[in-house]
């Protein structure tokens, strides 16, 4: 089962304190619920788990990340990583891409574009095929919402907004509906 997400996020700190946290893998970790980096096993290749909550399961996957892209200049870093649930069942694969872009007009604000590539096999894909885009969006948000936090400094301009503001659009349940009702009642168009 593989599945794609996407978020952006304006965070309201400069660019320069989002790509250092970014760039951080043992801090960006602490961001993500339920992540946690155990150790660097080699230069840019890290041990860790994250316990991933589906429905009334908590699932704790042990893994590797890998730092496989990092460009400063552009302020681009690309991570994979591959996993197994602690019964080794099921795997999971993936690949991300954080973009860093300083968007500050009045008060400090940086874009923060998120890429995640998931494929789940096992159990979990079941599990991740019904919610599991769900599950990674809340995710990639609660670091999104985590970061805006540590990078805020105590004393920002008052005029900044106090959350980020996600850019990612997402249908409401009722356009879903609504728009699955309609393909499905789609009469042939007429020729002639």
């Amino acid at each position: 089962m593989a599945m794609r997400v996407n978020e952006i996020a304006v965070i309201n700190c400069p660019p320069e304190e989002v790509w250092r946290i970014v760039g951080d893998p043992f801090a960006t970790a602490r961001l993500i619920p339920g992540a946690t980096l155990e150790r660097e096993t080699e230069k840019d290749t890290f041990e860790g788990v994250i316990k991933v909550q589906f429905g009334p399961r908590e699932v704790p996957i042990n893994g590797i990340l890998s730092i496989t892209e990092w460009d400063e200049d552009a302020s681009v870093i690309k991570l994979s990583g591959r996993g197994a649930d602690t019964r080794k069942s099921s795997r999971v694969l993936f690949e991300m891409t954080m973009r860093v872009e300083d968007i500050s007009t009045d008060h400090p604000a940086t874009r923060l574009d998120m890429d995640l590539e998931a494929t789940f096999t096992g159990p979990l894909a079941a599990i991740a095929k019904t919610g599991g885009q769900r599950i990674a969006a809340g995710l990639v948000r609660r670091f999104a919402e985590r970061l805006n936090a540590e990078g805020s400094s105590p004393a920002a301009d008052e005029t900044a907004p106090a959350a980020p503001v996600f850019l990612t659009e997402r249908p409401s349940l009722w356009a879903r509906l609504r728009a699955r009702i309609a393909r499905r009642f789609k009469r042939p168009a007429a020729t002639g």
